[in-house]
């Protein structure tokens, strides 16, 4: 079979793929993205050329003129640009029931689900601002995007945006530390580990009164790890409820708090600010907040676990560079969304690829694989969550390790 059969004779099992066992025609009338045969003849044609031009690296002319050469659609770059732009909320649709169910598959190492969320932004040709922000839950355990969530810039990050469901284990970096999005995560019976800053949260002790963070690097300092019962207090609600949580504060290595301190000046000097004494002094120190209890995982076991947060953020990097998610070439928001969706379903589907063939022999569970080749993370076994036990406040030492996110080694 030449390449050209393969394209023409490919499709339908990858339109097949991204159906999920609906009506594609049903379902792109049904989301408002195909109405009438102008042009193109029906909704599985348009996603055709959606895919082309978002996931292709193709313009609206040059997608318009594939479609003509191809047999599949006649119509204008203009026109085209009309119907894609109705097609957004659909392709999202798509993106969505692809990652539904996709990580069955394969189980968990640990004792719990762990997701890694974080975010990226795309801004449009020639606007001056950040125009779309696209949040990602990775599944490190199965190495596949588990959640999408796309949402204009000024939206900021959220922890809302994440697909969890019991059980699970949320990481996060401190843009993600807000009240409401940890409490939206207990919310679904799950846990999370975030990293703070100085300022990232209102933090109060466990008779509701200002809880000091001096205090805690005081005892890190002397002790070599604060562990501490907090609450997590809302500023902006009066009738807010505290969250409880668990503070662990441990000193880096030399080296790694000189390279924080550089980061944090260098950092302030891009926004046009000096950075406070507070935080640099924090910036020697890995600050975390989780709801797991000590019992649930040790002072090591969290450092172990937050260094795994990486690993979205080569996937990110991926996204951008092979995916070239960056290049976003599409003014209007209708049609940035229709081409980020796009680009996103070819992302997945690559993705599945992948997986498969990394789960077939030789790398697969039906042989051993080569000496020091795991592309599973190591997670630490973690307990069945119960909420029903008590949490004690209990300090643990860290790992005596480098407390800086280990190497991925792939």
């Amino acid at each position: 079979m030449n390449r050209d059969d393969f394209i023409k004779d490919g499709w339908p099992e990858v339109a097949s793929r991204l159906s999920g066992g609906r009506d594609l025609e049903e379902w792109g009338r049904a989301c408002g993205a195909f109405e009438r045969p102008r042009g193109i003849k029906d909704a599985t044609t348009l996603l055709r050329v959606g895919l082309a031009y978002g996931g292709c690296g193709l313009s609206l002319r040059q997608a318009a003129a594939w479609a003509d050469a191809e047999g599949l659609a006649r119509l204008t770059d203009e026109a085209l640009l009309g119907r894609l732009g109705k097609a957004g909320a659909w392709f999202a649709e798509i993106a969505s029931g692809l990652m539904a169910g996709r990580l069955d598959w394969r189980g968990s190492p640990s004792g719990r689900r762990v997701r890694i969320l974080d975010g990226t932004t795309v801004t449009a040709p020639g606007a001056d601002k950040l125009t779309w922000r696209l949040q990602i839950t990775f599944a490190p355990d199965a190495q596949q995007i588990s959640g999408i969530e796309l949402t204009p810039a000024t939206e900021g990050e959220t922890m809302v945006a994440a697909a969890l469901t019991a059980g699970d284990l949320l990481l996060a970096d401190r843009g993600y530390a807000r009240p409401e999005g940890l409490r939206h995560v207990l919310d679904q019976k799950a846990d999370f580990l975030v990293r703070l800053g100085c300022r990232s949260l209102r933090l109060l002790t466990p008779a509701r009164q200002p809880f000091d963070l001096k205090t805690a690097r005081a005892i890190a300092t002397a002790t070599g790890c604060a562990d501490l019962q907090v609450l997590v207090g809302n500023g902006r609600q009066k009738n807010w409820q505290p969250v409880p949580a668990r503070l662990v504060v441990i000193p880096k290595p030399a080296e790694a708090a000189a390279s924080s301190r550089q980061k944090t000046c260098r950092a302030a000097q891009q926004e046009g600010y000096t950075p406070s004494q507070e935080a640099l002094e924090s910036a020697d120190f890995l600050i975390l907040l989780t709801s797991l209890s000590p019992t649930d995982a040790s002072v090591p076991d969290l450092v172990t676990l937050y260094r795994m947060r990486w690993q979205v953020e080569l996937v990110i990097k991926r996204l951008k560079s092979l995916g070239h998610l960056d290049r976003l070439p599409a003014k209007s928001a209708p049609l940035a969304k229709a081409w980020l969706c796009a680009n996103l379903i070819c992302s997945l589907l690559i993705e599945d690829l992948m997986a498969k063939v990394l789960d077939s022999p030789p790398s697969g569970p039906h042989s051993h694989a080569p000496a020091g080749l795991n592309l599973a993370p190591l997670v630490p076994v973690l307990p069945a969550p119960d909420r029903n036990h008590s949490r004690t406040t209990q300090t643990r030492h860290p790992h005596p390790e480098d407390l800086e996110p280990a190497p991925l080694h792939h």
